[in-house]
């Protein structure tokens, strides 16, 4: 029977563990939550193959730890295997800014404990979607870490716990004080604020609720249903500002993608639809003023090919007429 890891009260020195924030050596730091269950996990399955892991599975599993729905089981084990939070590195400002190569070995880490095929274009999007939510919201938990020292002295003298190096943590300081974060930050906290209407189906993803609904039903929901599905209470009604949006949907068409449907094939939003037919009807005209023109030189060869045929046969009438002035020549002379 595996027993439970249980560290020292005080502190712990450990290896640090091989990937994106792999260095030589140990360190002394208080082990956390995340740290022990991530250890433990290693170990149960140190010897055990990779688990198989369909395209719908992922995304109810990854998707229910992202919104920190209760999980248990199978769904646990899942949610201390895919902490991005333990490899990736936090020296960079977002997560554009990573290079390709610590991407692709988170990928590698995800894909030893799961057997995931990342040759589908939508199984990709997904798995570096997630990777980088978690790796937003772990940031997100820094930050508010950060904000609760008064100076800027007291924070770097306060590492947070799940922080691997003391250089890390002061770059990160040095981010969310600077003036460049402080602006994006407040614009981000006005445009929330702007937020008219929220959903109604809780920490489960939007897709989760159709897959059911569809088990039940044995219909998928299309677009507006769905809409009201997800933004309309049973108890309550309608959101005040959700209301509108659903009149707008049914009489209107709203530009971008449709959100809450699954990391599936996209269809193409309404913008790009409405610049392709205009790309298109600009060719259509091009094509017609082409064959306009086309046409017109058609119209002047045919004319100059009738002009020289009526010359020819006004040459084959005036060849005929000589030979017959000539063989009624010939028989003149031979009478005579």
């Amino acid at each position: 029977m595996l027993k439970r890891l249980r560290p020292n009260a005080s502190s712990t020195q450990r290896p640090i563990a091989d990937g994106l924030n792999s260095t030589i050596g140990t360190t002394n730091e208080t082990p956390t939550t995340g740290n022990i269950m991530s250890a433990r996990l290693n170990h149960q399955t140190a010897s055990q193959p990779s688990i198989n892991v369909t395209t719908d599975e992922l995304n109810d599993i990854v998707m229910s730890a992202n919104n920190q729905a209760p999980t248990s089981g199978p769904e646990k084990k899942v949610r201390g295997k895919t902490r991005v939070r333990n490899y990736a590195p936090l020296n960079v400002e977002k997560w554009k800014e990573i290079i390709p190569t610590d991407v692709n070995k988170l990928i590698t880490r995800i894909m030893n404990k799961f057997d995931i095929d990342m040759s589908l274009p939508w199984v990709q999007r997904y798995v570096i979607t997630t990777c980088q939510t978690t790796f937003c919201n772990f940031r997100y938990r820094l930050k508010k870490h950060f904000e609760t020292f008064s100076t800027m002295e007291e924070a770097l003298e306060n590492k947070h716990n799940d922080v691997k190096t003391q250089e890390e943590w002061e770059f990160l300081c040095a981010h969310f004080s600077s003036e460049k974060f402080q602006i994006r930050s407040e614009k981000n906290s006005i445009n929330r604020s702007k937020l008219t209407y929220h959903h109604k189906s809780g920490s489960k993803s939007f897709m989760s609720h159709q897959e059911q609904i569809a088990a039940q039903t044995g219909l998928m929901q299309d677009a507006i249903d769905r809409f009201e599905t997800e933004y309309k209470s049973s108890k309550k009604g309608w959101d005040l500002g959700a209301k509108p949006k659903w009149d707008e949907m049914v009489l209107g068409v709203k530009s971008g993608y449709i959100k809450g449907c699954g990391f599936g094939p996209r269809p193409p939003p309404s913008r790009s639809s409405q610049s392709s037919i205009n790309e298109m009807s600009e060719k259509n005209k091009e094509l017609e003023d082409k064959l306009e023109e086309t046409q017109h030189l058609i119209e002047t060869q045919q004319e100059k090919i009738a002009a020289q045929n009526e010359m020819i046969q006004g040459i084959a009438g005036a060849s005929q007429k000589f030979e017959e002035f000539m063989a009624n020549f010939h028989s003149q002379r031979s009478s005579n």
